[in-house]
């Protein structure tokens, strides 16, 4: 079985819908320094990977991950706390706007409007 979350597929409401997606597509584009390479949209790529090696190919499978708090713990908060983290080392962003991002979903958090999703898909292989 090979499996990978497809980090192009983040999802989060959020105060600016603009933002937020320039926010993950530069996340899911970002090697970070403990990456040897990236690729955000290897998920859905996974099929494909499979077909080019000596496996064959099962069964696809996707799973949502979902999470409507925003706080310590919680999946989405990690998540939009590592793009903040990671888009502000590389100096894609500017950190104002992540400190603005992120207290924008507190405040969704607070009147109970936030919402985090991400799809990660398996396949499921067998040798040819």
């Amino acid at each position: 079985m090979l499996g990978h979350a497809d980090y192009d597929t983040l999802v989060f409401a959020s105060e600016d819908l603009e933002l937020t997606r320039r926010l993950v597509r530069a996340y899911s584009d970002t090697q970070q320094p403990w990456m040897d390479a990236v690729d955000g949209t290897i998920g859905r790529r996974l099929a494909d990977i499979v077909g080019r090696s000596r496996l064959v190919l099962e069964e696809m499978d996707a799973t949502v991950v979902l999470s409507r708090r925003f706080g310590p713990g919680e999946l989405g908060w990690g998540y939009a706390h590592n793009i903040a983290d990671a888009l502000g080392r590389s100096g894609r962003v500017e950190r104002r706007e992540l400190d603005g991002w992120l207290a924008g979903l507190g405040r969704l958090d607070g009147r109970g409007a936030f919402l985090f999703s991400l799809n990660s898909y398996a396949a499921v292989c067998r040798r040819r």
